[in-house]
């Protein structure tokens, strides 16, 4: 039977060493994404603030946004990929004891060109709640959409009562 030579375990160590090293290089570089500048994010002003009912209770809340972020990447197919976050203000409207429940606070983005037409319309439908007592919350709803160069995206909250 033919013998192994033996390996020193310094000689092991910086193998290892190596290939951990090599492989965290690669690992920072495939996982840093490239962000560009957003396209125009707007928002007519009676669409920033509406009022709403809570799903179970059909308590009126009122909705209002409270501010937008935007992380943007080149699209493969061309266009920006926007990750866009809305900050939103909800402030239940009723007094006294004020039970658990549902929020749905619908919105919509309307990608628009250079010519104010309108290219595509996607809603937006974010579910949160009220825990028992609570008047007021600010979550945060994200989603993601791709523009076309040259386009922009205009945000408006859609209120439930008419």
């Amino acid at each position: 039977m033919k013998h192994q030579p033996r390996t020193s375990l310094s000689a092991f160590s910086a193998r290892v060493f190596a290939l951990g090293a090599a492989g965290l290089a690669l690992a920072s570089c495939a996982g840093t994404p490239d962000y560009i500048a957003c396209p125009e994010v707007s928002a007519p002003r009676e669409g920033t603030q509406a009022y709403m009912r809570m799903d179970e209770t059909r308590e009126i809340f009122d909705v209002r946004m409270n501010g937008v972020n935007g992380l943007c990447e080149a699209a493969d197919g061309g266009g920006t990929e926007m990750t866009v976050s809305v900050g939103l203000k909800l402030k239940r409207a009723a007094e006294g004891d004020l039970v658990a429940g549902v929020a749905q606070v619908d919105m919509i983005g309307i990608v628009v060109d250079a010519d104010n037409n309108v290219v595509e319309t996607k809603p937006i439908k974010y579910v949160t709640g009220f825990r028992k007592g609570q008047r007021l919350h600010y979550p945060v709803a994200e989603y993601k959409i791709t523009v076309a160069e040259g386009n922009r995206l205009v945000l408006s909250l859609l209120p439930s009562l008419y």
